[in-house]
């Protein structure tokens, strides 16, 4: 009986030492599952942060083109003000300018090489 005492000794050693197969399986399924868990909440975060970077560069280039319009529209108003014929005639009047008479008042042809520097504006 003594000889039979070690090997039994050894087999209940090996059963307490190593786990059932059934438990490794479960560790094994639930470390997948939890690898895969994480996986999906590490892309999603990344997404969600992707669209809010996207939402903001938006933002800053809606509000860039909000600005560009005004600006524009600003300059446009200060051209036309710059332009207006009665400003004009009331700075020439000033400086002492008058209109011309008819008698010298030239017409130039169109010459080629002007009508080409037009064309390419």
């Amino acid at each position: 009986m003594n000889a039979a005492l070690p090997s039994r000794v050894r087999r209940l050693l090996r059963r307490a030492v190593r786990p059932p197969t059934t438990v490794r399986g479960f560790v094994a399924v639930m470390a997948l599952v939890a690898t895969l868990v994480t996986t999906i909440a590490v892309v999603r975060i990344s997404r969600r942060h992707q669209v809010i970077t996207l939402g903001y560069q938006l933002s800053r280039s809606a509000e860039r083109l909000r600005h560009a319009r005004e600006l524009h529209r600003r300059l446009e108003l200060e051209r036309a003000t710059l332009t207006a014929p009665g400003r004009i005639e009331e700075l020439a009047t000033k400086l002492g300018m008058t209109a011309a008479p008819p008698d010298q008042i030239r017409v130039v042809p169109d010459h080629p090489a002007i009508a080409r520097v037009e064309v390419r504006r």
